[in-house]
């Protein structure tokens, strides 16, 4: 909720998104900019608050592809944005490939041959994370052929895949894995609920795979569909917590951030969509 941050904290979202965005550039071409989202700069703060890297990172001040004559403030030189940055790559790509297989919309076939090098790039030198995401998506789209009526099992490989990229091999270390993996699982799993519940109208005019639909039709969902998700960022929050007790003490602006994204931000969302959605009445 911008309304409730400090312009600090604002501003210190503002240059971990646009360091991740001058990071694809820098390294997958500028094609892929253009598939930027939220998610990635979110995952590289919180690893920036917690665990310790160098060199320190660099603070750069000048015009980018999207503002071309005002000067925007990034971070650079931090391995979490570099990470960040590669994973949105590869993320993108994934989900056009979904949408041309579900959909076939044009403008998903076309956006992989735009971002095709960028991807290829970014899977050589992430190898191990396009495998991952890869198992994970074939697992979830098994699980969709086969119709499964299971909001956990359904729910269960986005929010794993999440939770080990929190918790990637080599930058991360032990002492930290647990709290990490738990609020990346819960982070995926609730992004995964909310979009089915956003989803369901159109899915059901599509006759798209949606785990609501299957299981309620066109009835509201149970209020226990809404403890679910409600679980999940309870437990996202916990794991924040415990997060930030270990965070580092430069890192006030992110924390308070984050903070708000996960005390407030996603309860929000939640609200809105049930509300809007009518998706959890009795």
């Amino acid at each position: 909720m911008t309304s409730e941050l400090k312009i600090r904290e604002q501003q210190c979202y503002k240059a971990y998104y646009c360091g991740i965005c001058r990071e694809i550039g820098k390294n997958f071409g500028q094609v892929p900019r253009f598939g930027l989202t939220h998610e990635f700069a979110v995952l590289s703060m919180v690893l920036s608050c917690v665990v310790e890297h160098t060199p320190p990172v660099k603070i750069v001040k000048r015009p980018c592809i999207a503002h071309p004559f005002r000067k925007t403030i990034s971070y650079s030189n931090n391995p979490f944005i570099t990470y960040g940055a590669a994973l949105n790559v590869l993320f993108i790509q994934s989900k056009l490939k979904d949408n041309w297989k579900d959909e076939r919309q044009i403008s998903a076939l076309l956006g992989q041959s735009l971002f095709v090098w960028g991807s290829q790039k970014a899977g050589r030198t992430y190898r191990d994370l396009k495998m991952l995401i890869e198992k994970a998506m074939e697992t979830l789209a098994d699980l969709e052929q086969n119709q499964c009526m299971s909001v956990d099992e359904i729910a269960h490989p986005f929010a794993d895949l999440i939770g080990r990229i929190f918790t990637i091999d080599g930058l991360i270390p032990q002492s930290f894995a647990v709290n990490l993996y738990q609020l990346g699982y819960h982070l995926g799993k609730w992004i995964y609920l909310i979009d089915a519940l956003s989803d369901r109208e159109k899915d059901r005019k599509k006759g798209i795979y949606n785990v609501y639909n299957l299981r309620y039709g066109t009835e509201s969902l149970p209020a226990i569909e809404k403890t679910t998700r409600e679980l999940s960022l309870a437990h996202i929050a916990e794991a924040w917590e415990h997060l930030k007790r270990k965070a580092k003490d430069n890192t006030k602006s992110e924390q308070g951030y984050l903070d708000n994204l996960f005390y407030l931000g996603l309860r929000t969302q939640e609200d809105n969509v049930g509300e809007e959605k009518g998706g959890d009445k009795l």
